[in-house]
C-alpha cells in the first residue's frame, strides 16, 4: 500500500464482473423520496399527511481514475454517438489493508452521462479520468 492514502485509487469499477478501471473519489450517491400532500377527512377537515411518492436516485460521479482496460472508454465513446448502452456496474471500496473489500455498490440500468479524460501522456499506457458520471435507475449496497 502507498505511504500517502489519499492517492491510492479507492475504487474499483466492474463492468460484466470485470475490474476495469479504478477511481479515487465518488460523490452524489443518494436517493429522494417525493412526499406527496395528503388531507383526511375531506375538505375542510382533516389534517394533512405525506405519503411517500416515487424515489429518485442521483447521478454518481468517480473522479480520478485510470484504466488500462478499453471497455470503459468505449462504452463512454458509444454513448455519445447515441448508442446508450444500460449496463450493470459494480463499484467496490478497497479496506485499509489494501487488499480486502471494505463495501460494495451495485448500480443497476446505468450508463455514462458524463466523462472528461485527464491529458494524454504518451510515457503511460493507461488512460486517465478526471471524472466519470453514471446514472442509474437503482442503487443497491452489498
Amino acid at each position: 500500500m502507498p505511504d500517502d492514502p489519499g492517492l491510492a485509487p479507492l475504487f474499483t469499477l466492474y463492468l460484466d464482473g470485470e475490474a476495469v478501471a479504478r477511481f479515487q473519489d465518488i460523490e452524489g450517491m443518494g436517493a429522494r423520496i417525493d412526499a406527496i400532500p395528503y388531507r383526511e377527512g375531506g375538505a375542510g377537515s382533516g389534517s394533512v399527511r405525506h405519503l411517500p411518492g416515487k424515489a429518485k436516485v442521483s447521478p454518481v460521479t468517480l473522479r480520478h481514475g485510470v484504466t488500462v482496460d478499453s471497455r470503459l472508454g468505449d462504452w463512454c465513446k458509444a454513448t455519445v454517438t447515441g448508442n446508450i448502452s444500460r449496463r450493470t456496474v459494480l463499484v467496490t471500496l478497497s479496506a485499509q489493508d489494501g487488499g480486502s473489500e471494505a463495501a460494495r455498490w451495485t448500480f443497476f440500468e446505468a450508463w455514462p452521462s458524463s466523462f472528461r479524460a485527464d491529458p494524454l501522456d504518451k510515457q503511460r499506457d493507461e488512460i486517465a479520468f478526471d471524472s466519470l458520471t453514471l446514472v442509474y435507475d437503482r442503487l443497491e449496497r452489498d
